[in-house]
């Protein structure tokens, strides 16, 4: 067998394991990029949605207007209807002790 050429390509598990790990990054970043594109033309879209409804209520002098009046009116935040109240043990309950169980001795 001394007259066949050696092989070509000769590879160690290592190669491959490294083979696959640069394969798994790039196929990892190719798709956040595309992930990252399709929510940049989400908020692209939603922008312009925004500008014309902006352009619709006045432009921005009726938005100005409409922050400069909830700043004036010094409203308070609704309280809460209910007040929810933290429920505070009882130093009685740290002293109560839960029965042991013996072990019955065998006959």
């Amino acid at each position: 067998m001394r007259g066949l050429p050696a092989p070509m390509f000769r590879f160690t598990i290592r190669d491959v394991l490294w083979l696959m790990v640069a394969v798994g990054l790039c196929v990892g970043w190719f798709s956040e990029s595309r992930a990252w594109e399709r929510q940049r033309d989400v908020l692209l879209k939603r922008s312009d949605d925004l500008d014309e409804i902006q352009k619709m209520l006045g432009g921005d002098k009726a938005l100005k207007d409409f922050v400069d009046s909830a700043r004036s009116s010094n409203a308070k935040p609704p309280r809460p209807s209910s007040t929810i109240v933290p429920i505070k043990p009882k130093p009685t309950d740290r002293l109560k002790r839960t029965p042991q169980i013996r072990p019955q001795n065998e006959v």
